[in-house]
């Protein structure tokens, strides 16, 4: 990412101008003051219980970063003619887990071109006429095998292969990888709507972990704890709304956000010669 704001940074910012700084030290320093380091600090507790623990995860669930990864140099082992496991060492894949596979292709992206007739055309003879009657002659071939989705992840980095056909050596993986650590692949517009999320999250996380805590607390004391715990009170839908903004904007945010999956959707929304 081509700028120096820390996404996990900006969202924590954030989160503290939002929220007052009496709430969060409550939640998250004076309630663990029995165990908590006497060095950790208030953005790594939010960090560690929010982002880390459910944010982070759940972007990972949503959408991630679409790779291609040429098989020819994977680890293989062919259990049946059919069947075969490729296992994806991590500097393979930028150091990131494999969330999702899409499917494998038998060609390899680099040899797409010398299936491509008119490469061996003088270039002279390359013109609409003649483009138009190759699509017409393709059209009435048979279609080639060369992809499939019958691929499962089946363990950490490790995808099972299982078609009705051979499965050649040389092909590539289509799949999605999961986000970096700090989401240095999130687009700088796109960090508004992750720190909107990130405070949605926080507010539920303090509602789920003190309301309780808070109405023992006024009950045993017998003191009234005013606006403290009207703001805490207001966050009751706080959970409904992180999942809700999840699921309808940021699902989408992220989509757009990587640059080959969206720019592959545009393409399937094209006619195949152009």
């Amino acid at each position: 990412m081509s700028m120096a704001l820390n996404p996990i940074d900006k969202a924590i910012a954030d989160i503290k101008f939002a929220i007052p700084k009496q709430i969060l030290r409550k939640v998250f320093l004076n309630q663990f003051s029995f165990w908590t380091p006497q060095n950790t600090s208030l953005e790594e507790q939010i960090r560690t219980l929010v982002l880390d623990a459910k944010v982070l995860q759940d972007c990972d669930v949503v959408a991630g970063v679409k790779m291609y990864l040429p098989t020819s140099d994977l680890s293989r082992e062919y259990t049946d003619q059919f069947t075969v496991i490729f296992r994806v060492p991590k500097e393979k894949s930028q150091g990131r887990t494999i969330t999702n596979v899409l499917g494998i292709g038998y060609l390899e992206t680099n040899t797409h071109a010398q299936y491509n007739i008119t490469n061996q055309m003088n270039e002279c003879s390359v013109n609409a006429v003649t483009e138009n009657a190759l699509a017409l002659m393709s059209a009435n071939q048979s279609i080639p095998i060369s992809s499939t989705a019958e691929c499962t992840l089946i363990a950490e980095n490790t995808v099972m292969v299982k078609d009705t056909t051979y499965i050649k050596p040389n092909g590539y993986l289509w799949c999605e990888l999961a986000n970096a650590d700090d989401l240095a692949n999130i687009q700088i517009r796109s960090l508004l709507q992750f720190s909107k999320m990130c405070i949605l999250a926080t507010k539920a996380y303090i509602y789920t972990q003190y309301l309780i805590e808070m109405d023992q607390g006024e009950n045993s004391a017998g003191k009234e704890l005013g606006a403290f715990r009207t703001i805490i009170e207001n966050y009751a839908s706080a959970h409904d709304d992180y999942y809700e903004f999840l699921e309808k904007v940021w699902s989408v945010v992220a989509f757009c956000n990587d640059a080959r999956t969206y720019t592959d959707f545009i393409r399937m929304q094209m006619g195949g010669r152009r």
